[in-house]
C-alpha cells in the first residue's frame, strides 16, 4: 500500500490539531493539508490530490450533503473518498446518499479511526485498480519561450496529480528557447477530465487540443524525433500555456 494522503476540513481548530496529531504518528498516513471550510478547501482539492477527505458535519456555509457531492465531483475520473465526523447518527443516511464512504462518531477511539481510514482506502484502492480504464500516451506541448521556474513547478504538480491516478510521466524533452514536450501515460476512461484537471493547476493559464503539426515539434530538431525511436507514439496532443 502507498501512503494514504488525507485532507481534513473542520472549522474547529482543536479537531484539526487533534486529528493531525493522531494520524501523523502513522507511517502509512499523511495529512497533506487542513482547512476551516469546504469553500476554502474546494479550490485546493484538485491540486493536492487527497485519497481521503475527512469532513466535520458541523461546518458552516455549504450544506454537508452538497459539500460531499462537490468534493466527489472535484476531480473527474478519479475517486476521492469522504469520511464524515459527527456527534450522532441522526443524518447518516443523508450523508451516505450524498456519496460519503463512511461515517464516524467523534467519540470513537483512535484505533477505530485509523482502522476505518485504512479500510476505506483499501476498498477504494482495489476498486480503482480493478476498474482501471484503457490508457493512452499524451503529449503535453509547452511552446517557447519556457519559463524555467514555472516549468519546474508545473512538472512537480503534474507528477503529484498523475501519481494519485496511478499514471506517470514517461519523459520530458526540449529546451527553453524551442519549447518543451512532456509525454505522459494517462487513463482514457474520461479523456476530457485530463484537460480540465490541467487547466485547474496553479501554473497553467490555458489548455487546448494541439494541431497535428505543431510548431514546437516541427522546429525543435532531433530531440523530438527521439520519441518514436523509443517506441513512444502519442495518440493525443495538448498545448499548454504556463503563467
Amino acid at each position: 500500500m502507498e501512503e494514504i494522503k488525507i485532507l481534513l476540513i473542520s472549522d474547529q481548530e482543536l479537531i484539526r490539531r487533534g486529528v493531525r496529531s493522531l494520524l501523523e504518528q502513522e507511517e502509512d498516513m499523511e495529512v497533506i493539508s487542513d482547512y476551516a471550510s469546504v469553500e476554502e478547501a474546494s479550490f485546493q482539492i484538485a491540486r493536492l490530490v487527497p485519497d481521503i477527505v475527512i469532513l466535520d458535519n458541523q461546518l458552516p456555509g455549504t450544506g454537508l450533503a452538497e459539500a460531499i457531492k462537490n468534493i466527489k465531483r472535484s476531480r473527474p475520473g478519479s475517486n476521492i473518498d469522504v469520511i464524515v465526523l459527527a456527534e450522532s447518527t441522526q443524518h447518516s443516511e443523508a450523508f451516505f446518499n450524498a456519496g460519503a464512504d463512511d461515517f464516524l462518531l467523534k467519540n470513537m477511539t483512535g484505533t477505530e479511526f485509523r482502522k476505518t481510514i485504512r479500510q476505506v482506502y483499501q476498498n477504494s484502492y482495489h476498486l480503482n485498480h480493478l476498474d482501471k480504464g484503457p490508457e493512452e500516451i499524451v503529449e503535453l506541448i509547452i511552446p517557447p519561450p519556457v519559463n524555467a521556474p514555472a516549468l519546474f513547478r508545473f512538472i512537480s504538480q503534474l507528477g503529484q496529480l498523475l501519481q494519485g491516478r496511478f499514471e506517470s510521466i514517461l519523459c520530458t524533452t526540449g529546451s527553453w528557447d524551442k519549447g518543451t514536450i512532456i509525454v505522459i501515460r494517462a487513463n482514457t476512461r474520461m479523456p476530457a477530465s485530463l484537460a480540465i484537471e490541467l487547466a485547474n493547476m496553479a501554473e497553467v493559464e490555458k489548455v487546448e487540443e494541439a494541431p497535428a503539426l505543431n510548431s514546437v515539434a516541427s522546429g525543435s530538431g532531433d530531440k523530438f524525433e527521439l520519441l518514436p525511436r523509443l517506441g513512444i507514439n502519442p495518440s493525443r496532443k495538448l498545448q499548454l500555456a504556463l503563467k
